[in-house]
């Protein structure tokens, strides 16, 4: 399990940023994994340029333009395939607990 699919995971759910993001690892996850704001956004980046995401600007009228992310069908797939592939190598420590949480 990779911080792309836990991320993936969530934007399966909702849109979301990347600071919404952030939080909702911290109150789901937090307890088994961390990632920082740096890898949060490096890694949704990447997904976006693998376009297993896509966002769009918000722009409220108070406080700065936010970046909503988006799953798109690809990305679901992608993410199907990694649980998948994770539970079958058992390479993460939890398979369980994320497979029920992205379930």
């Amino acid at each position: 399990m990779n911080l792309e699919t836990v991320l993936l995971g969530f934007l399966n759910e909702d849109s979301m940023t990347g600071y919404d993001l952030s939080k909702k690892m911290d109150v789901s996850v937090g307890f088994f994994w961390h990632a920082t704001h740096p890898q949060i956004y490096t890694c949704l980046k990447k997904l976006v340029s693998q376009g297993y995401i896509t966002f769009d600007h918000e722009v409220p009228e108070f406080g700065p333009a936010k970046k909503i992310y988006s799953i798109t069908k690809t990305g679901k797939e992608n993410l199907l395939q990694s649980i998948k592939d994770d539970i079958e190598t058992e390479e993460i420590k939890f398979p369980m607990f994320v497979s029920m949480f992205n379930g």
